[in-house]
């Protein structure tokens, strides 16, 4: 399963209001603090192996005498092996809280400005990398516009410059959860996302996020194998057989590659023949993440070639008459091997 949410909201609290232009809202649509500890309970079950992944961390916003700049901004637990940074924001203005990331000012536009966003980045240590499935997140806005307010996701896979998806924002406080594409976001050592918001109905309209969670997996990267071994020179038949040194550890498999970075599963077997010289390699990766290891053992081989039939420089049918002494004839091999005969 993935997760599950329960949402507890109190629409309206009478006799808490706040004034913006002419504007008067209630602050129980904002993510004020005393509002938010008091009213919105949010029961978060995050599955260890659910349809997302294991929950890798979260972003809860919770700290005491809500200041700004946002001191509330780190991930409740570190994940093992990967570093999430601090949850921060570029050239919106703060709205301090002690339970939500709070901003107003915002991008009044229909069009994204990319130079104004919330963001925060995912590192794997070294010897590990990423697969994300899965990002979510709770959100509203101070006052509703029509057309509706809109956030966008992006990634610093491809720069920022295209959307991961975008959506519509408003005074109901809600969920999001965003599926991230394996393809994209399978295997990578870092990254970064950022959420936009446009068409805000001023620059008074406050943004709340709240429980911002990433899920996914944190691979190891699998080992090089040791250099095989090999029992070269040998002739072209048999060839030259390679071995390798040592057994694949669990849930990973070694295999044979003609290049460094090969990624060919043909050939998994603890030995290799070969009939031509040149540099061999032994590949691992794991069965279950199918991340490939950074490099490869490698052996270098020689390969005795046969030799060729013999070739008359003036052909095979040329005729000779029969003289006096002795007449010698050049020859060379039918490979090529530089042999004269």
């Amino acid at each position: 399963m993935g997760k599950v949410y329960l949402l507890i909201m109190i629409s309206s609290i009478t006799g808490h209001s706040r004034k913006m232009g002419n504007r008067q809202f209630e602050k129980s649509v904002l993510c004020k603090d005393f509002i938010l500890k008091l009213f919105k309970l949010v029961i978060l079950v995050a599955s260890v192996n659910g349809a997302f992944g294991q929950n890798l961390g979260v972003y809860p916003f919770t700290n005491t005498g809500g200041v700004c700049p946002n001191i509330n901004n780190a991930v409740a637990v570190q994940p093992a092996n990967a570093l999430f940074s601090a949850f921060t924001n570029a050239n919106a203005v703060c709205d301090a809280s002690d339970t939500a990331f709070v901003n107003k000012d915002w991008n009044v536009g229909n069009s994204i400005d990319l130079n104004e966003f919330n963001e925060f980045s995912l590192t794997a240590t070294i010897g590990y990398l990423l697969s994300l499935s899965a990002i979510s997140f709770d959100h509203m806005v101070s006052m509703d516009n029509t057309p509706a307010t809109t956030w966008v996701l992006r990634s610093s896979i491809d720069n920022f410059v295209s959307d991961i998806t975008s959506g519509s924002t408003s005074t109901s406080f809600q969920n999001t959860v965003v599926s991230l594409p394996s393809g994209t976001f399978s295997n990578i050592g870092t990254i970064t996302f950022r959420l936009y918001l446009l068409n805000a109905v001023d620059n008074n309209v406050i943004w709340c996020l709240d429980n911002v969670s990433v899920d996914g997996l944190i691979n190891e990267i699998p080992a090089i194998p040791a250099n095989p071994i090999s029992n070269s020179p040998q002739c072209s038949s048999p060839g030259v057989t390679l071995s390798s040194v040592g057994s694949p550890p669990v849930n990973e498999t070694w295999y044979w590659q003609t290049s460094p970075s090969g990624i060919d599963n043909s050939n998994s077997g603890s030995s290799f023949t070969v009939n031509t010289s040149g540099t061999y390699y032994l590949r691992s990766q794991n069965n279950i993440s199918l991340i490939w290891s950074d490099g490869a053992g490698s052996v270098t081989v020689s390969v005795i070639p046969p030799v060729g039939t013999p070739i008359f420089s003036s052909g095979s049918s040329s005729t000779r008459c029969q003289g006096a002494g002795t007449e010698t004839y050049s020859a060379n091999a039918l490979d090529n091997s530089g042999l004269t005969y």
